[in-house]
């Protein structure tokens, strides 16, 4: 008997271009599907400054419809709602605690499905209340402590009598780039959800890593992004002024050339035969590991000051394809380095490049992962409000 599929539609926006994904995943046992049958299309595009801003709305708009568009037809399907991926420099990870110390009520608390689901609307409403010019993009309860015993196993069938404690995560994003993008895209198809890239890039790490502690580092064009993982959950997240560009500009500055030629020779590094020498190659890497040092280390050591993440770091992203860039990135932040071991190649038939099958590959598989927890819903979203706020266990529908 055929097994019944179903398909994924993931728009993945960056600084230079946008790229619409489709996949199919197994219904039957919610384990991800081979690719061979992704299908994807791509579009340059102003895209997203480095400040966080939209340059160009139309052009944006324009190439989100031309890839949807493309790989409807590359497909057959038509599309009516995606997923939406996005990185933003402005975006600020929390972490905070909110609790009863004492319980006055006799009968304690119950804590259920119907009652933490009531507790993440309290909590939205409060970052609604609070944060009036951000929007709370992804929202993780961490944690729930009653009477002083943290809850780890079937959480559903505890109540608390004497206290009660729970600790949430939450990523907030600038309300009016949120808006500009739901606008762009949603001229063209409906939004069901709209989340930073750096959740699903977790998937990149191993179950181990995401436990014991590790980092996806994703290096794109104009910014980095980094998600810090312990106990199996994001613990920080973080985004800088640093990309595969950034090489570029500082090659064009050294060497005094125009960024046309500096992208050349960029790109040579990571060949057989680079157009430097080798005292100014090595320059370079020393300007990349000075970035680092700058961006991203302080915000580990923010994190944990003993930068205790043992699973190491895992660079994602087309600037983790410059040459010796986990050695560069490993001297730098003092921690172990590899590149993204997923076995793209044989996995791709379409032509599609690495950082796209990547995005497609972290998002479906995220989607797959949530469907195995019992956590997924197709309900739509009716407002704008609740498109940015619909958690990310919902699975877009594309019909056949």
């Amino acid at each position: 008997m055929r097994q019944k599929r179903e398909n994924v539609v993931v728009v993945d926006l960056s600084s230079t271009s946008v790229k619409t994904l489709i996949g199919s995943f197994n219904k039957a046992n919610q384990r991800v599907k081979t690719f061979f049958e992704l299908h994807g299309s791509h579009a340059k595009t102003g895209g997203i400054s480095k400040r966080g801003v939209v340059s160009n709305r139309r052009a944006l708009a324009r190439s989100i419809h031309t890839c949807i568009d493309d790989a409807s037809k590359a497909s057959g399907y038509e599309i009516e709602e995606v997923h939406v991926l996005f990185s933003h420099p402005n975006m600020r990870f929390f972490r905070k605690t909110v609790g009863t110390k004492e319980i006055s009520s006799p009968e304690g608390i119950a804590i259920t499905e119907k009652w933490l689901s009531q507790k993440k609307r309290q909590i939205l409403e409060t970052l609604e209340h609070t944060y009036r010019n951000e929007k709370c993009a992804y929202l993780e309860v961490a944690s729930i402590i009653a009477d002083g015993e943290e809850i780890v196993h079937d959480p559903y069938e505890h109540s608390a009598t004497k206290s009660l404690a729970l600790t949430y995560l939450y990523i907030l994003v600038p309300a009016t780039f949120i808006e500009t993008i739901l606008e762009s895209v949603e001229q063209s198809v409906t939004v069901h959800i709209a989340q930073p890239a750096v959740v699903t890039n977790g998937m990149f790490l191993s179950e181990e890593q995401r436990e014991q502690g590790g980092i996806s580092c994703d290096i794109g064009a104009e910014t980095t992004t980094i998600g810090l993982y312990k106990n199996n959950m994001l613990v920080g997240a973080h985004t800088c002024p640093f990309g595969g560009n950034t090489i570029t500009n500082d090659i064009a500055l050294s060497e005094k050339i125009a960024i046309e030629e500096a992208e050349k020779i960029k790109l040579s590094l990571s060949g057989e035969e680079p157009l430097l020498k080798k005292k100014a190659w090595q320059a370079i890497d020393r300007r990349i590991a000075d970035h680092l040092k700058r961006h991203i280390l302080p915000y580990i050591k923010e994190v944990d000051p003993d930068k205790s993440f043992p699973g190491g770091v895992v660079l994602l992203g087309g600037g983790a394809q410059y040459k010796d860039m986990d050695r560069i990135v490993e001297k730098a932040l003092g921690l172990y380095t590899t590149t993204s071991d997923t076995d793209w190649h044989a996995q791709n038939r379409n032509g599609l490049t690495q950082n796209s099958w990547c995005a497609a590959y972290a998002f479906l598989h995220s989607i797959t992962t949530s469907a195995q927890e019992g956590s997924a819903t197709t309900r739509k979203p009716t407002s704008l409000w609740q498109r940015v706020m619909r958690v990310m266990h919902t699975i877009a529908k594309v019909v056949q």
